[in-house]
């Protein structure tokens, strides 16, 4: 590659190492906004749920911002163009990139970066599975309730006891 061409890549090269970064920190981001809603369930906190959801589709607007701008990147060091390039890997952008220091820092990168989402879907999937089974315990207290109150009677005017007709029950478990 001649110089000229080298530098063309390295300007991509360097800010595509930056992006990486700012995936890994925004993945960071979504892991303190994942335990927030998990803290707000365990506590049974309906405001602090809704922050820590308003918390997530922030984080995850800014991850679909920088993952498009890595998209753009891995297009300029591969010569790639849309739509091809939505399909590129990892390997494929480390391939055109000829600075073997370089190269190998993006790469380290890319395994802290996928190291980092793993973990944040894991934590994910707890979380949404402990929300799952909190709902299917309240479904079950909410059938019990109803059924109990399906049978309650109450006493009329003539001192009987009288079959109640409870069209709907709620339960406010919020506090």
């Amino acid at each position: 590659m001649q110089e000229r061409d080298m530098q063309d890549v390295a300007g991509p090269a360097e800010e595509f190492g930056e992006v990486l970064e700012q995936l890994h920190s925004l993945h960071g981001s979504m892991q303190e906004a994942i335990q927030m809603r998990a803290d707000a369930i365990r506590q049974a906190d309906a405001e602090g749920l809704r922050e820590a959801i308003g918390s997530e589709s922030s984080v995850l607007e800014d991850i679909r911002r920088v993952d498009a701008r890595r998209i753009e990147l891995a297009g300029e060091l591969t010569g790639t163009e849309a739509p091809r390039v939505q399909s590129l890997s990892m390997s494929n952008v480390l391939e055109s990139i000829e600075d073997d220091v370089t190269r190998e820092h993006l790469d380290q990168l890319s395994v802290r970066l996928r190291q980092q989402i793993k973990a944040t879907q894991n934590r994910s999937a707890i979380v949404r599975q402990a929300a799952e089974t909190l709902m299917g315990h309240i479904d079950g207290v909410m059938q019990s309730v109803r059924s109990a109150m399906e049978t309650v009677g109450r006493y009329g005017p003539d001192g009987s006891l009288h079959r109640s007709q409870t069209g709907s029950v709620s339960l406010d478990i919020t506090s």
